[in-house]
């Protein structure tokens, strides 16, 4: 009789880890349904030249994930210094974080052109800019370049690296150039 680990041996779980786990399978379960549902939703969804809507899911499906992956990192370094009661604590400290900087960390969510200005909505906020204080659209010429739209109080309004947000950025570009001064 051996008692050498046999290869096709079901691997066990830590009893410590064992409700992470579960948690861990719940939340990614829930998640891939919840990208399925959009998915689907947009799948017949034209796209429009002169309207640039995010992905639903980001950022909020990258911090779940990061959430999963650092989880453990945070309860074996707490276990290693013996202050396993922070942990939620840090978490908790985390999700205020989320909740209160959401605009910032979510970003833009809908850009929109026409002849009234660049429109635009995050999270909590929308608004319109008039085309006339559009100084510059730059990123959006190079392939992988994130458009960025620069107006005259020095900010600048981010979209990302879809092709759709390429061509929207392009479009605010055009349609701007009337109102900037010529060099």
């Amino acid at each position: 009789m051996s008692f050498a680990p046999s290869p096709f041996a079901a691997a066990t779980i830590p009893p410590e880890l064992v409700g992470f786990t579960i948690v861990a399978a719940v939340v990614a379960v829930v998640a891939l349904l919840v990208a399925l549902v959009a998915a689907l939703k947009r799948r017949g969804l034209r796209p429009h030249p002169a309207v640039w809507l995010r992905e639903p899911l980001e950022p909020w499906g990258s911090m779940v994930l990061a959430g999963l992956v650092l989880l453990p990192l945070v309860l074996i370094a707490a276990r290693t210094v013996h202050l396993t009661a922070l942990v939620p604590l840090a978490y908790g400290c985390a999700i205020a974080l989320v909740i209160t900087r959401s605009d910032e960390l979510g970003g833009l969510r809908w850009v929109a052109v026409d002849d009234d200005g660049v429109h635009w909505r995050t999270l909590r906020r929308s608004g319109t800019v008039p085309l006339r204080e559009v100084i510059g659209v730059d990123g959006y010429k190079q392939a992988g370049g994130v458009p960025r739209v620069w107006l005259a109080d020095g900010t600048h309004l981010t979209l990302d690296r879809q092709p759709q947000a390429r061509l929207v950025a392009a479009g605010i570009d055009q349609l701007s150039m009337s109102f900037r001064p010529a060099l």
